[in-house]
């Protein structure tokens, strides 16, 4: 009798011992199998939950250089974080002054006067609006300063 996979959508025979096998042999299907298991058994085992932090716990102090020796091998992976880390604390900001002024953001029309600090150049505009913490579809913009005002 054949089975679905639940992952990859693949036909497979279930093993003979565990008729109501519902995930293929496929490495990455059982990965995506073990992994689901232990997010559930994170939230509802306490005692699980302690132990998983306890045995992290005692792997950071057995590899106290990991992070720093993952980020000298992947520049790519600090310059990503860096550009998020920038993308949060600009939305953190933003949402300070939001509270701090009126909800609706009416605009001024003379409250940059003698305050403009914009100089030509290029750009990263990133949506501020959707209350999540990372997005990745910035756009870069040039902007040409004609006049101060």
């Amino acid at each position: 009798m054949l089975r679905i996979c639940i992952y990859c959508q693949s036909p497979f025979r279930p093993h003979v011992k565990v008729p109501s096998q519902k995930v293929c042999f496929n490495h990455d299907c059982q990965k995506a199998r073990r992994k689901e298991w232990q997010r559930r058994k994170i939230k509802n085992d306490d005692d699980y939950k302690r132990n998983q932090s306890n045995a992290q716990k005692a792997w950071t102090k057995r590899n106290p250089e990991y992070w720093q020796n993952y980020r000298s091998a992947h520049p790519e992976y600090v310059e990503r974080n860096r550009r998020q880390q920038k993308i949060r604390n600009i939305r953190s900001r933003y949402s300070l002054i939001l509270s701090e002024n009126d909800p609706k953001m009416i605009a001024k029309m003379n409250d940059l006067k003698g305050k403009s600090s914009i100089k030509s150049g290029y750009y990263m505009l990133y949506p501020i609006s959707t209350g999540e913490i990372a997005k990745m579809d910035e756009i870069l913009v040039k902007i040409d300063v004609i006049s101060k005002i």
